[in-house]
């Protein structure tokens, strides 16, 4: 049974957020037709002006396109195998001090603000996450762990990692732009990579937008392949 939620998409009260649940995988079928006609009426009846999905596969977009939503994100799905070791990379970000958040405690809410501070100065207001969103992408997982960057006391890059059962997930990685280039996203993603191999994890998987080369460059020196099927933002505009 297919099940979603609606709720405003971050920054934009006026769109709605389509979360479809699971719909990232790649055999996911949607209700038919009719009801998902329910669905788009509903939400314009809430009073939205257009609405937004989550990533979605190949299986789940194509019956909302012909619905009349667009694609507004396409995304790489890359997986990175832990049958080989994670490289150790050199790396020149020696002003940068890269820890674990604690394990039994949830962020602080001004920890919270500042991983906020750093995804938006990364992604922009279009993309960035906003607290409820950050929430959900904690319970995305059954595990989850934060490590950031800090460089003078300040978060300038964080990296959220989750695993359920023997799968890993790089589910947000975020430098801010004036650290770029300094080593810090493999930094970062190394403390991950390593967490994700230490739950005895056989694979971790992550998504990138497709015209993010620096993004690609980096998955792939770490050894990710990318997959054969990609995930697909969509957005229908509402009457």
């Amino acid at each position: 049974m297919v099940s979603a939620r609606v709720r405003p998409w971050p920054h934009s009260d006026h769109k709605a957020f389509l979360v479809i649940n699971g719909a990232h995988g790649p055999e996911m079928q949607l209700p038919d037709e009719p009801i998902l006609n329910t669905w788009i009426q509903t939400i314009s009846s809430w009073g939205y002006r257009s609405v937004r999905t989550s990533a979605l596969a190949p299986s789940a977009s194509s019956p909302l396109e012909r619905l009349g939503f667009s694609v507004s994100q396409s995304l790489v799905l890359l997986q990175k195998s832990h049958d080989q070791s994670v490289p150790q990379l050199a790396m020149n970000h020696s002003t940068h001090l890269v820890r674990s958040l604690p394990l039994l405690s949830r962020p602080t809410r001004a920890t919270i603000d500042a991983i906020l501070g750093v995804d938006a100065s990364a992604f922009g207001t279009e993309w960035s996450l906003d607290t409820a969103t950050f929430e959900e992408a904690l319970k995305a997982t059954r595990h989850w762990r934060i490590f950031v960057s800090r460089a003078e006391n300040r978060i300038d890059g964080f990296v959220l990692a989750g695993v359920t059962q023997s799968h890993g997930f790089i589910q947000r990685l975020a430098v801010r732009p004036n650290a770029q280039r300094e080593g810090v996203a493999s930094a970062l993603l190394t403390s991950a990579l390593n967490w994700t191999q230490s739950r005895r994890c056989t694979n971790t998987v992550v998504n990138t937008d497709h015209n993010n080369e620096a993004a690609l460059a980096l998955y792939h020196k770490f050894g990710f392949a990318t997959l054969d099927y990609g995930l697909s933002v969509l957005e229908k505009t509402l009457p």
